[in-house]
């Protein structure tokens, strides 16, 4: 369990050329028992103006929050492929110069297990600094392919820790010794940490739009176990008064103990019975879901087959029609 969760986050968007622009949240989600760190860079403007950033950080919330069964994993693999989706069909219909594109680095830390879910598509960076280490989770370097491929990771808090998740600028030109020495600053804002590293790695550099989002995070102290100390018998064998004494032996296996014993066993078989059933359910609530839109789509595809054929049969007729009128008309000599 996470025992202390700071979150910060802010974009330099100074510079806009042909609808470029960032966006990030840093926020709770799921009645607070979450947090959502996220970095979009992004290029193009959708009909009402607004920047493919924003409308990607929106439909990711709102996925989100509107889908909360399953796990987290896959739940932020569906709200970015959502994303992904929705892009290719703006795309779809439009010339290349009106195209949008999305670069995305999202990570979920859950407050009750202390487990960081990461995904990513894109060229944007995140960092993590623990015991005086810097690991880059994801950089520019991990995806120059282009495409929209997602990358899902996870790991678990075991010690204090610093994220940063950054904007491609600023993993490309910021040195790592000065991302290090900056998220060491535990005593620092996190406010006066992000605008530094925008300073010295971001647009004022690359001159491109620059965001960070930082979260410090406390762990909670392990629990400590009691020491087990050997004990000492005065008779060679500990169990010597009970194997010697029937009276003792009889009572251990009264008719009270095995039905306590039995009920232990009754629970445990109803609570897995239970589990399974529980697991059962949903798989059969996904399965009626997916079949529930092949049904759409069969009833859909049904529908276009029928004006199809009514097309055919139209055509078929015009060309009945323009064989008899052929066929009465009379011929010149």
């Amino acid at each position: 369990m996470i025992q202390n969760l700071q979150i910060f986050g802010t974009t330099d968007n100074r510079i806009r050329q042909n609808g470029s622009g960032d966006s990030f949240a840093a926020q709770y989600i799921d009645d607070e028992s979450r947090v959502l760190c996220m970095v979009i860079n992004g290029t193009g403007l959708y009909e009402n103006g607004e920047t493919a950033a924003d409308t990607a950080r929106a439909a990711i919330i709102s996925y989100l929050e509107e889908n909360r069964d399953g796990s987290v994993r896959n739940r932020l693999a569906a709200a970015m492929t959502s994303v992904n989706s929705h892009m290719a069909r703006h795309n779809a219909s439009r010339p290349a110069s009106q195209h949008t594109r999305c670069g995305v680095t999202a990570a979920i830390i859950s407050n009750s297990d202390a487990t960081v879910t990461i995904a990513h598509t894109g060229n944007n960076g995140m960092f993590c600094l623990s015991d005086g280490k810097l690991a880059k989770l994801t950089g520019c370097e991990l995806d120059k392919s282009g495409n929209n491929s997602i990358g899902i990771s996870e790991f678990r808090i075991e010690r204090d820790c610093v994220l940063m998740l950054c904007s491609n600028d600023i993993c490309t030109n910021a040195d790592p010794e000065m991302i290090s020495d900056q998220l060491s600053r535990f005593d620092d804002e996190l406010a006066d940490i992000a605008l530094t590293l925008i300073e010295n790695g971001g647009s004022d550099v690359s001159r491109d739009n620059s965001t960070v989002v930082l979260a410090r995070i406390k762990a909670a102290p392990k629990s400590i176990k009691n020491d087990i100390r050997e004990t000492q018998y005065d008779h060679e064998d500990p169990l010597a008064d009970v194997h010697g004494n029937p009276s003792v032996s009889g009572r251990i296996f009264s008719a009270k103990n095995i039905a306590i014993g039995l009920t232990a066993i009754i629970i445990a078989f109803f609570a897995g019975y239970f589990a399974a059933f529980t697991l059962a359910h949903r798989k059969f609530v996904d399965a009626s879901a997916e079949l529930a839109v092949c049904r759409d789509n069969i009833s859909a595809a049904t529908q276009e087959i029928s004006a199809l054929k009514d097309s055919i049969d139209s055509m078929q007729n015009a060309l009945d029609s323009m064989r008899s009128v052929a066929q009465q008309a009379p011929v010149e000599e």
